[in-house]
């Protein structure tokens, strides 16, 4: 995946929840050169914040499941193979994490930490920290539906320059 076909594989994800507000946030951060030279400035994370129908735990679970139930995607989209959020955010970083409410629910967390998969083969499914709620919170107002996606721990070696990857998302 380049960056930029990842991160709008899982927009599509936000189009099919019915979201009609979707904002693509890029962290950056700046580093000092190795050779004494001009700062670099590089991508810390990268999150996708949506209005759509969000996610209950058994919503979370199909989302970072391996396949996908016939119960959460029509037949006739890509989704229903099951991959495409899990291989894009992991073609950007090593951690997802994925907060999302249904409509007049509480904000449900799930974690997929590739560093923990390599020995526990699992992933978290829990509470957010309120600071991630606020967060969702401003995107989508209080108690309305939505999901916050991000991806951090990123993998630099492989990453374009944070300029080619903020260029192409605004193309």
């Amino acid at each position: 995946y380049h960056p930029v076909s990842a991160l709008l594989d899982i927009v599509d994800n936000s189009v099919s929840a019915n979201a009609d507000n979707i904002n693509i946030l890029v962290e950056l951060e700046r580093r000092k050169s190795q050779g004494g030279g001009r700062p670099a400035t590089v991508v810390k994370s990268f999150a996708i914040l949506d209005n759509g129908k969000g996610m209950d735990e058994a919503g979370l679970d199909n989302a970072l499941a391996l396949g996908s139930s016939k119960d959460f995607y029509p037949a006739e989209t890509l989704s229903k193979f099951g991959l495409g959020l899990k291989s894009a955010s992991s073609s950007l970083g090593q951690k997802l994490e994925i907060i999302s409410r249904t409509s007049n629910s509480e904000p449900k967390l799930a974690v997929l930490d590739q560093k923990k998969l390599e020995n526990e083969y699992t992933y978290e499914l829990g509470e957010p920290d309120p600071d991630d709620v606020s967060i969702l919170n401003t995107h989508v107002g209080d108690n309305n539906s939505g999901t916050l996606v991000r991806i951090t721990d990123i993998h630099e070696e492989s990453m374009p320059s944070a300029t080619d990857s903020i260029d192409g998302l605004q193309k």
